[in-house]
């Protein structure tokens, strides 16, 4: 297909994601536009997207405004985008389909290194809702209910998807949902080191923005909502207010979708 797709995309203001994502400044979460764009693309296409990669979130998108995508060929199973707002861009990168088998992943060893930060040990759920006040999340958009492991140079985190997450598709939860479960877990891996470095409690992240996607690879179709999920987040490079991770969703030791990711964020005192 040589013709380039022209597709328009609007996120309702009523989406279930909009109201915790985030409160007072609704912004359509990376992974919800994400997951719309392949969608789409998929539909118009009869492929089985299931990567991206050099994606850039240039500005952010607003709940009810149009976004028209354009998509352009490059070969049999690759196309190049752009979405664009009123002219302006708001996301572009490449979308393709990959042949994909699910990957085992043993469990880590047990222990900790030696810079392991003990504080961010979290057990119970109501440490983890604390932990949520200070992140612009709210309601079901709170993806995150436990944290397993935390050191300096990652956190992992366990969640347990169902049929009321607000990131659900017509009663399945996609695997692009994944970029959004890490997302939160960095968040967190922030806060505790804010909280250690301090030894005092957590500021607050005024705005946490995905901007740019790497590669992502979803090796599932969709997320297990009767399974308990792992999210395992690596640090790559980090910056005052800006960061570069790695990350892995997995369920049952199977390897749902891996990725790499860019986030900037702001503190408040």
């Amino acid at each position: 297909m040589q013709i380039p797709l022209m597709i328009p995309i609007s996120i309702s203001t009523t989406h279930p994601a909009i109201p915790g994502h985030f409160p007072g400044m609704p912004v359509v979460p990376a992974a919800l536009l994400l997951d719309e764009i392949t969608y789409r693309l998929a539909q118009a296409t009869d492929l089985d997207i299931n990567a991206a990669k050099q994606i850039r979130f240039i500005a952010p998108l607003e709940p009810g405004q149009q976004l028209d995508v354009r998509y352009q060929q490059k070969n049999p199973a690759e196309y190049r985008f752009i979405g664009t707002e009123k002219g302006s861009p708001v996301v572009k990168g490449v979308l393709n389909y990959t042949v994909t088998e699910p990957k085992y992943v043993p469990p880590a060893s047990p222990g900790k290194s030696a810079e392991t930060v003990d504080s961010c040990d979290i057990q119970t759920s109501r440490e983890v809702t604390d932990l949520y006040q200070h992140l612009p999340h709210s309601g079901r958009m709170c993806l995150l209910q436990q944290v397993l492991t935390c050191d300096t140079q990652g956190i992992t985190c366990l969640a347990n998807p169902d049929h009321l997450q607000p990131l659900n598709r017509g009663g399945q939860l996609p695997s692009w949902a994944a970029l959004e479960y890490a997302a939160q877990a960095l968040a967190f891996h922030g806060l505790l080191s804010l909280r250690e470095r301090s030894q005092q409690s957590p500021k607050a992240f005024g705005k946490a923005m995905i901007i740019g996607v790497r590669e992502m690879v979803c090796y599932r179709p969709q997320i297990n909502e009767l399974q308990p999920c792992q999210i395992e987040v690596t640090l790559q490079a980090q910056q005052p207010q800006a960061a570069s991770c790695t990350f892995t969703l997995k369920q049952d030791q199977l390897l749902v979708s891996s990725g790499q990711f860019n986030i900037l964020y702001e503190t408040t005192t």
